[in-house]
């Protein structure tokens, strides 16, 4: 679960952004936005002062616009941290973390997310998010459901859409004490 410490509006392109820490581990601070790419335009890099790759040159708006989301997020986050290096950009695309920091960025329709932790915390961060529908998820539910938690689940008094839907975004509003070792 997330805890949510900061909720601002910022310009037109950037309709939200939200950032807190991770409730269990709170040397991981994450920051998600909520982007419109109607209100993007190249300029924004500029006035964001992030580096536009060359990469991105020839792709369409909507990337463009995930692009600079994403990267902003993560750009507030190291700020928020005292480092104003940028988030540099791998050969296969991946972000290279200024020394120090490890993270992870992800950006799905017009949301972005970025996560960062110290490095000397030793962990290694994966963040994805994705918009899928009710009948993806169930049709995925057995690729991060094991059979012990798909049994326990279906004891659960909320629709199995919900269920499954609970454990994919791993916060499962249901309590499941009655059940855990």
């Amino acid at each position: 679960m997330f805890t949510l410490s900061t909720t601002h509006s910022a310009l037109p392109f950037l309709s939200r952004i939200d950032a807190g820490v991770v409730a269990l581990r709170p040397e991981i601070k994450y920051c998600q936005v909520r982007f419109d790419n109607h209100s993007y335009e190249d300029a924004l890099f500029n006035q964001f002062a992030i580096a536009f790759p060359k990469f991105l040159d020839k792709a369409p708006v909507k990337r463009r616009a995930e692009y600079l989301a994403a990267r902003y997020a993560a750009k507030l986050l190291l700020e928020d941290e005292e480092c104003y290096d940028d988030v540099g950009c791998s050969m296969g695309r991946a972000p290279i973390w200024p020394a120090g920091f490890c993270g992870s960025i992800s950006h799905t329709n017009n949301f972005a997310i970025a996560s960062i932790a110290p490095c000397h915390t030793a962990l290694t961060l994966g963040i994805d998010i994705e918009m899928l529908g009710s009948k993806s998820i169930v049709k995925a539910a057995d690729i991060f459901t094991t059979s012990v938690e798909q049994a326990m689940l279906a004891s659960c008094n909320i629709a199995y859409t919900q269920r499954v839907s609970a454990v994919l975004s791993r916060q499962l509003q249901v309590s499941l004490s009655p059940f855990q070792a």
